[in-house]
């Protein structure tokens, strides 16, 4: 499955304002992970695409440069036939990872059908930013 999407911004994605669906997902390491509440940054990446993985660093320095706690972020990974890919432990360093099969529940909440894809929200799950870059997106709002 390689998808290099980066044209995210479809008219049934969550909009900026609005909070997409209550969700749990199950991260590699175990931990269980509700949401949109709670969480400041939700990313989206495929395995095999190539725009993913280009934005494997800036979503790190992101995440690093705004200071987010890992468990505040997720990030959704779709694998495809070829297996994890190599930045999967460079996205568990700042992120709870859950590896999701195409056409899974979150993506659907955030209305994602185009990878990578980027969420940044408020402290009750609001959407306050979206995009196709991190280095991108505003700082996160703090309480």
């Amino acid at each position: 499955m390689k998808r290099e999407r980066t044209d995210v911004l479809r008219s049934h994605q969550v909009s900026v304002g609005q909070a997409p669906v209550s969700f749990i997902a199950v991260a590699e390491d175990g931990t269980a992970v509700g949401g949109p509440v709670g969480l400041t940054l939700v990313g989206f990446f495929c395995a095999g695409c190539p725009a993913c993985s280009a934005r494997i660093a800036p979503f790190t320095a992101y995440v690093r440069a705004n200071r987010i706690a890992r468990d505040d972020v997720l990030t959704i990974l779709l694998l495809g036939d070829e297996g994890p890919p190599p930045y999967l432990d460079r996205l568990a360093e700042v992120a709870l990872v859950s590896v999701q099969p195409p056409g899974n529940l979150i993506g659907e909440a955030f209305g994602v059908d185009g990878y990578p894809a980027f969420c940044l929200l408020d402290g009750v799950g609001t959407v306050v930013a979206t995009g196709a870059d991190p280095a991108a997106l505003p700082a996160p709002l703090t309480a």
